[in-house]
């Protein structure tokens, strides 16, 4: 009988490392995903910092253009 109580409890065991390296495996294979998910993002951000700064020095070169033209539209009065 103490064999038996030996052999399920080993049987249970060995279902709950299987249920455990499952569960593992999972979770390893979540963390893989959200790195890839976490470089894209990443990617994402820096090339919307320079799209912005691309904007940002076309906007200062545009407002000392509209500066200029009103500076000459004054100059022509």
């Amino acid at each position: 009988q103490k064999l038996e109580e030996a052999e399920k409890a080993a049987d249970e065991s060995e279902r709950g490392m299987k249920v455990i390296e499952s569960r593992a495996q999972k979770d390893e294979e979540k963390m893989e995903i959200q790195e890839i998910q976490l470089k894209e993002a990443k990617h994402i951000a820096e090339d919307a910092d320079r799209k912005y700064e691309e904007v940002a020095r076309k906007l200062v070169i545009i407002e000392s253009d509209l500066e200029r033209a009103e500076e000459r539209a004054e100059l022509s009065e």
